[in-house]
């Protein structure tokens, strides 16, 4: 059990170290600047033609479905800007999702294989002191 807790606390620490490095932060900072306006250009194309689109919300629940090729088909774009503005976050959010996970996934890769490392070279280093005390013990046996 020890253990088990032992490999979740290196997954999730090498996990946070992973997402707070400048690199993924790069694609999460980029995938907000691309979602945030292109909800509100949805919003502004589509709230007087489409009776689906009442506010920000609506536009961003779109955006959101979207963007991560969700697309639940509750709200669609009925302008040409809207559209456009659909196309534009599918091409983003993919290319936001797959520049993530390359970026994200060796770096946490490293930050895991690192810290199950220096988990086994602690292991590694008390198994030696037990090791040393045996033969300790065994010699003093022998010598008696």
């Amino acid at each position: 059990m020890q253990s088990t807790i032992k490999h979740v606390s290196l997954f999730y620490s090498s996990l946070f170290r992973a997402l707070t490095q400048r690199q993924t932060l790069a694609f999460v900072a980029l995938g907000n600047i691309i979602l945030f306006p292109m909800a509100f250009l949805f919003l502004i194309a589509e709230q007087e033609t489409n009776n689906l689109v009442n506010g920000y919300g609506d536009a961003l629940w779109w955006a959101f479905a979207t963007v991560t090729t969700v697309g639940y088909g509750d709200i669609t774009p009925i302008t040409d800007i809207g559209r456009f503005s659909g196309v534009f976050l599918m091409l983003g959010g993919a290319t936001c999702f797959v520049g993530f996970t390359a970026v994200f996934v060796p770096m946490f890769m490293a930050e895991y294989t690192r810290d199950v490392l220096e988990s086994e070279e602690s292991n590694l280093v008390a198994i030696e002191q037990k090791l040393v005390k045996i033969e300790k013990l065994l010699e003093n046996m022998a010598n008696k």
